[in-house]
């Protein structure tokens, strides 16, 4: 899965808890890993769980079957997590841009 991620989203390093939205994820970018993902396991659902397991860890241990702690959702965490996608949209534009000039 890292690479995977890693490929999609056009970074170098992936961590196995780092949230896949906040990192330069998208929801069309979700379903290219979703595409890449089918070919490693067959699930339908990978896709729809990624909105609750944004994380490899996460997601891992929702696909073998084990326990996945959920929190509940706070408007400052949603605001935050919304500021850093954003950072982190703009920083894969930049590299897009870099890599073309």
């Amino acid at each position: 899965m890292v690479t995977i991620w890693r490929d999609v989203l056009g970074v170098d390093a992936v961590g196995i808890n780092d949230n896949f939205f906040d990192i330069g994820g998208n929801s069309l970018l979700l379903l290219k890993v979703g595409v890449r993902m089918e070919h490693l396991m067959p699930r339908d659902d990978v896709v729809i769980e990624f909105f609750r397991y944004p994380t490899i860890a996460a997601l891992a241990r929702f696909i073998s079957g084990g326990t996945v702690p959920t929190a509940p959702v706070d408007a400052g965490q949603v605001q935050d997590r919304t500021n850093r996608q954003r950072a982190a949209a703009r920083q894969q534009a930049a590299r897009r841009l870099q890599t073309r000039g």
